[in-house]
């Protein structure tokens, strides 16, 4: 008997079959939530960044060119922000 055949001969009973399943489904939902959380809280620091440039007397103009972002996206940005700071 060769390797290919001992592969085929083993038996999996369903509930391990399943629980296989399982275990990649959660793993992959794992992946996937930890990749939202991190583009969450790359999503706040920069928030957080406009926030502070601002308070540090940067102009709109400024703060769009240094983060990239358009003078609609700081200004949607700064006014969400407004009575937390």
């Amino acid at each position: 008997m060769n390797n290919d055949d001992e592969l085929w001969t083993r038996y999996i009973s369903k509930e391990e079959d399943e629980q296989m399943i399982l275990n990649g489904i959660i793993a992959e939902e794992r992946e996937a939530s930890h990749a939202e959380g991190v583009k969450e809280g790359l999503i706040q620091k920069e928030r957080e960044m406009i926030i502070n440039m601002l308070h540090k007397g940067l102009s709109i103009e400024d703060i769009k060119e240094i983060s990239n972002l358009s003078e609609k996206e700081v200004k949607e940005i700064i006014e969400e922000n407004k009575n937390i700071n």
